[in-house]
């Protein structure tokens, strides 16, 4: 069973997993489309707060704890996909330290087998121009 796990930061994050309203894809498509039986973890709104961001990963079990330094996190969420909404540095105390952990985290996942290492192979793809 497929689960969305939204991690909320500094401020609120909004989320629309089910819309009663339907959407029109032709005039809003989706920008990726993932195909994945694995968790779904979405966070927005960190706002430079590089505590706050490693302390609500850790939480949810997406990093092994807090990290020695920003650039060595610890991806342990396996096959997880997290997606990152927005809001990640403006206006907060340590932007350097959240763009160095995000910066390392990808090679970070991509090395524990979260994600096929080649470049040409994706776990998402662009959804096509309608």
């Amino acid at each position: 069973m497929r689960r969305l796990h939204l991690l909320i930061a500094a401020g609120i994050l909004l989320a629309f997993v089910a819309i009663a309203a339907p959407r029109d894809w032709k005039k809003a498509p989706a920008i990726v489309q993932i195909d994945t039986q694995a968790d779904i973890f979405a966070m927005g709104d960190v706002h430079g707060d590089y505590q706050l961001l490693v302390e609500l990963l850790a939480g949810a079990g997406v990093i092994g704890g807090i990290p020695a330094a920003p650039a060595r996190p610890v991806w342990i969420a396996g096959r997880a996909v997290l997606i990152f909404t927005g809001d990640m540095i403006d206006k907060g105390p340590d932007a350097v330290s959240v763009l160095a952990f995000l910066r390392a985290l990808q090679p970070a996942a991509a090395s524990s087998g979260c994600c096929p290492s080649e470049p040409d192979q994706p776990p998402w793809r662009p959804t096509p121009a309608l």
